[in-house]
């Protein structure tokens, strides 16, 4: 079975946390307070305010949580039908009976950064 859309997923989620740490190291220069789009005003305020660097990191924790939780679950489910793939085999696509790119909170997951289509495309397929 294919992983193709955890793998993009855990990418993604990856890029997310190394900007949100790179930007928070940025904001703690002294004199230096970065703005959305290089603007200011009341709208860059309310940009920073809301997605804050450590927001993003926690975001990004909670996403890593959410995938560690939904291979736990599809892993008890394999063990119970006699299979016993672990949680790490179903993420990667070792199971032959679970395909990770179609599970339903990966698909959900994977479309907040529009990577869901690469598992309806067929590209998960292998």
């Amino acid at each position: 079975m294919s992983a193709v859309l955890v793998a993009a997923l855990r990418a993604q989620i990856a890029e997310d946390e190394r900007i949100a740490e790179e930007l928070y190291k940025a904001s703690r220069l002294i004199g230096y307070k970065p703005n959305a789009y290089g603007i200011g005003g009341s709208a860059a305020v309310a940009f920073w305010q809301r997605f804050t660097p450590y927001q993003m990191i926690r975001e990004a924790a909670a996403k890593r949580a959410v995938l560690d939780a939904v291979f736990e679950y599809e892993a008890g489910v394999d063990g119970e039908i006699g299979d016993c793939h672990s949680a790490a085999d179903i993420a990667a696509g070792r199971c032959p009976f679970i395909n990770p790119d179609e599970i339903p909170a990966v698909v959900a997951l994977a479309e907040v950064y529009g990577l869901a289509a690469l598992a309806a495309s067929g590209k998960g397929e292998g």
